[in-house]
């Protein structure tokens, strides 16, 4: 999203899962945004952290908000993992033809 009136119109529609990807000074209102819309209250919220500030301004502020910080390629790999089911490349690879 753009802006937080498109995050806003985005939250009414039904969605499972949450990536954020935004500054320090915009992270809190983006999640509080997805947590008090109709269907944010217990889907998973994934936070980029490389644009994270590392001061201590948002100690305590993800778990709060049940959002876990994630490097951007294990954010894919996460994001992916809970779309498929976990039926991702990591269970293809044990399988092997008789």
């Amino acid at each position: 999203m753009a802006n937080q009136l498109e995050l806003k119109t985005a939250c009414e529609s039904l969605f499972e899962l949450a990536l954020i990807d935004v500054t320090s000074a915009d992270l809190v209102e983006c999640i509080s945004t997805i947590r008090e819309s109709p269907y944010g209250a217990n889907c998973p919220v994934l936070v980029a952290s490389e644009r994270l500030s590392s001061g201590r301004e948002l100690a305590g502020m993800l778990p709060k908000f049940r959002a876990m910080p994630c490097v951007y390629d294990d954010l894919l790999k996460l994001a992916r993992w809970l779309i498929t089911g976990g039926q991702g490349e990591e269970r293809r690879r044990n399988l092997r033809p008789l």
